[in-house]
């Protein structure tokens, strides 16, 4: 396994929920605006979570 890939092991279903919904959760709740340039970082944060331990 190469440094950056996701885990072989992920459950895409539980990860797909854990990125939509910081971002549902601000539309729906209006917690914070939603601001498209912030996506990127926000999106490489929550990939850095996922992706396969070093070591």
């Amino acid at each position: 396994m190469c440094h950056g890939e996701l885990a072989a092991d992920l459950d895409i279903e539980y990860a797909t929920d854990l990125i939509f919904g910081p971002f549902w959760y601000r539309l729906l709740i209006g917690h914070a605006p939603l601001r498209p340039e912030q996506a990127p970082i926000d999106i490489a944060r929550l990939l850095t979570g996922l992706r396969t331990p070093l070591g």
